[in-house]
């Protein structure tokens, strides 16, 4: 797999609102571009990211919305993403969150080494229960709803949470 390194920076907030700036580097897992299970994946990434959060009541339950526009970079075979994330999260009662989410991707262009341009949309559902002050379990399920040169995928998500 992958090892990412990177930090994210507030560039403003207020109240409501928040606005940050992310990069990551990813580093591959391996280098063994003979392996058939490992193309596409032996070269490093770049990932940089703009954030935008907005809090709010609906109703009287908060809420909030975030949207993430990214510019990932991927160096060697496979082409450049532009890829945007969208959260809507609500919290009806004291332990529970609800989220609904998107995850987005679309190549910029062809690759190298025979790698095509694609794009695909995922749609996410989940729950997040507190345990505890600090401590947060999830669960959930995606599906890929469109895409193009892509892989069908549908699945669980199951997370833990700890806040510090």
């Amino acid at each position: 797999g992958y090892t990412d390194i990177g930090g994210r920076a507030r560039i403003w907030s207020d109240d409501s609102w928040v606005v940050s700036a992310q990069a990551t580097f990813r580093i591959p897992g391996t280098f063994d571009k003979t392996n058939p299970a490992a193309i596409g994946y032996t070269d490093p990434e770049l990932d940089l990211r703009g954030l935008v959060g907005y809090s709010f009541k609906a109703g009287t339950m908060p809420a909030f919305f975030d949207v993430e526009l990214a510019q990932r970079f991927r160096f060697d075979g496979p082409p450049d993403e532009f890829r945007t994330d969208v959260t809507f999260g609500i919290r009806p009662i004291d332990r529970w969150m609800f989220l609904a989410q998107s995850f987005n991707v679309i190549s910029e262009g062809a690759g190298t080494w025979g790698f095509g341009s694609f794009a695909y949309h995922k749609f996410q559902l989940s729950a997040v229960y507190s345990l505890t002050t600090t401590l947060s379990l999830q669960l959930g399920g995606y599906s890929t709803y469109w895409g193009r040169n892509a892989l069908q995928e549908n699945g669980m998500v199951v997370g833990a949470w700890y806040k510090f």
